[in-house]
This record gives C-alpha cells, sequence and structure tokens, in this order.
C-alpha cells in the first residue's frame, strides 16, 4: 500500500465525511426532539386556553343565573312589599316558599330557613281560615319588614 499524499488525504476525506454524517444526525436528532418538545409544549398551552375559555364562559353562565334568581327574588320581595292585605301577601309567601323549592340551593341563608319556617307555606290558609289572636305572624307589617332579610 502506497501511503502517498493522495492516500491519505483520502483515508482522511472518508473519516471526515464519516464523522461529519454522524455530527449531522446527531444534530437533526437534537432538532427534531426539540421541535417535537416545541409541538408538545404548543399543544398543552392551546389546551389550557381551551379550558380557562370553558371554565370561564361556566362561570358567566352560573353569574348570569344568580342575577337571574335574584332578579325573581327581588320581584317577589317587592311584589310583596305591595300588597295591601294580610291574604294577598300570603300568597306571595306561597310563591317565595315555591321559588326556594326550585333553588334549593338559597335555602343555605340562616336568615331565608328563619322566614320559610316562620312564614309557612300555607300561611294564606291559616291567615283566611284559623288566624289566632297571639300570632304575630299575621301581621302584614311585620311580613314585610322581615321580607327584607331574604337573599341569595
Amino acid at each position: 500500500m502506497d501511503w502517498s499524499q493522495i492516500s491519505v488525504g483520502a483515508v482522511a476525506g472518508s473519516i471526515g465525511t464519516w464523522l461529519l454524517g454522524a455530527l449531522r444526525a446527531t444534530l437533526d436528532h437534537l432538532f427534531e426532539e426539540r421541535k417535537q418538545r416545541g409541538e408538545e409544549q404548543r399543544t398543552i398551552r392551546r389546551e389550557k386556553r381551551e379550558q380557562d375559555k370553558i371554565e370561564a364562559e361556566r362561570q358567566r353562565e352560573a353569574t348570569a343565573k344568580l342575577e337571574h334568581d335574584r332578579a325573581e327574588l327581588i320581584r317577589l320581595v317587592t311584589k310583596l312589599k305591595g300588597c295591601t292585605d294580610f291574604i294577598e301577601a300570603a300568597r306571595v309567601v306561597g310563591e317565595i316558599h315555591h321559588f326556594y323549592l326550585r333553588y334549593p340551593l338559597y335555602v343555605n341563608h340562616d336568615s331565608n330557613r328563619a322566614f320559610l319556617v316562620k312564614y309557612p307555606v300555607n300561611l294564606s290558609d291559616r291567615a283566611a281560615y284559623a288566624a289566632l289572636e297571639d300570632d304575630d305572624t299575621t301581621t302584614l307589617a311585620e311580613l314585610k319588614r322581615e321580607s327584607d332579610t331574604l337573599r341569595c
């Protein structure tokens, strides 16, 4: 074998080509991994944004429902305050009971429970047919005053 200048250059060139190929493959592999991690991170951030949007929409719906329920309760309390006789007010108390029956979550407030216990759903029957002399629940002014304690 002749170790002339051409042979050494050819061997060095082929080793260099092989090393450059290995380096290129390694760099391509590293860049591909980085590209995959970037894609995964973008996917995770996109899913997080979608979840945040869904949660925000859910929160907006809950807030809108609460505002609607508050408006309905305010309407009932206003209707009660506008009553001129106890029988009519007792019917509104029945509507308030039905409101809390539809939305039992709001019965958790102590003031709401106290009102519902003091003024039962059959208050209109009791006021019309079985009114007691010492019964303080048959006072229209007292009923209107205690309706201010109701809340959502």
